[in-house]
Order: C-alpha cells, then sequence, then structure tokens
C-alpha cells in the first residue's frame, strides 16, 4: 500500500477526512428545509482480488476510474466522495427510494463497463447501499453507517446488487 503520501489521490473525490466536514453541512441544508437526503455508498465486488491478480496499482486504477465516472454519472446537486480507501460515498437530495433507482443505475452502468489496468480490461461489478433521512435517521453518521450496514448485507447477498437499509442489517 505504502503511506497516504505515496499513493496518487483520486483527484476529483472528496476524500474521508474532507467528507466528514462537508457531508453533515449536505445532509443540514435539506434538514432545515425538511426535504429528503439519502446517503449511498458503493464498494467494488471482491476488490482485493484484482489487487492479487494483476498487482496492487490495479487496485487503484479501478478506484480512480470508478470514482471518474461515479463523478460524471451524477447529477450536480449530488455529492461524491470516499467512504474510506476501496469504497464510494453519494448523498443526493431525494427520497432513498429514489436513491435506490439511482443506485440500480449507477451499479448496472458500472456493470456494462470496462476499467483499462496495465495490459487488461477488467469487468467490474459494484454493490450499493442506501439509507435516507427521515427514514433511517437525521444524523450523517447514522445514515452512512444504515448505508455501509445496507452494503455489506448486499455483498453477502451476492454481486451487483442494492439494497435498502432495514434495521436487521446491523
Amino acid at each position: 500500500e505504502g503511506t497516504k503520501a505515496e499513493r496518487e489521490p483520486l483527484s476529483v473525490l472528496v476524500e474521508p477526512d474532507r467528507m466528514s466536514i462537508i457531508l453533515p453541512k449536505y445532509i443540514a441544508q435539506y434538514r432545515k428545509q425538511e426535504r429528503p437526503v439519502s446517503t449511498l455508498v458503493l464498494g467494488v465486488d471482491h476488490f482485493e482480488r484484482y489487487g492479487e491478480h494483476y498487482g496492487s496499482s490495479a487496485g487503484e486504477m479501478i478506484l480512480r476510474q470508478l470514482g471518474e465516472f461515479l463523478q460524471d454519472a451524477v447529477r450536480g446537486s449530488d455529492l461524491v466522495g470516499l467512504a474510506d480507501n476501496r469504497s464510494f460515498l453519494i448523498a443526493m437530495p431525494c427520497a432513498p427510494s429514489e436513491a435506490m433507482i439511482a443506485a440500480q443505475r449507477l451499479v448496472n452502468a458500472v456493470k456494462r463497463r470496462s476499467f483499462p489496468a496495465g495490459d487488461s480490461n477488467l469487468r467490474v461489478t459494484c454493490c450499493a447501499g442506501v439509507a435516507g433521512y427521515p427514514d433511517h435517521g437525521g444524523h450523517p453518521r447514522q445514515l452512512v453507517d444504515a448505508a455501509t450496514s445496507a452494503l455489506e448485507a448486499a455483498q453477502d447477498n451476492g454481486r451487483g446488487m442494492c439494497l435498502m437499509y432495514e434495521p436487521s442489517m446491523r
């Protein structure tokens, strides 16, 4: 892996430490207007296998290209960043049911692309978890944790899945 300074940053995306500052403000803005806002956490299925089979730089290349793709694929009002070093966090000003439709659209679009990494063109699948205000809480941490739980449940159920958060997923 190397240190953070040695890795090329995923330039187009908000880094996790900045996201923890920006996301609460983003959510608060919609809550103040009593409008729904949703979080979507998206992760590459079996991510570690790409590094094992194609070298550690392949994983970085996939994440960079996927980040750029997500940035281009969402609306201008959506916020895209890194949830951690291997998953993406998207916040959108809509109800969770609408965010599920967007999540499925993104997951399907990723499935249709190929990602150049070294000499290979790799196919990638993703899963996504969705949670939103007011349905699943109002605090940013609650929403991100809920969406992450839904992502983990989706990945446990297979590839290319999207799930809405349910309390039983904790």
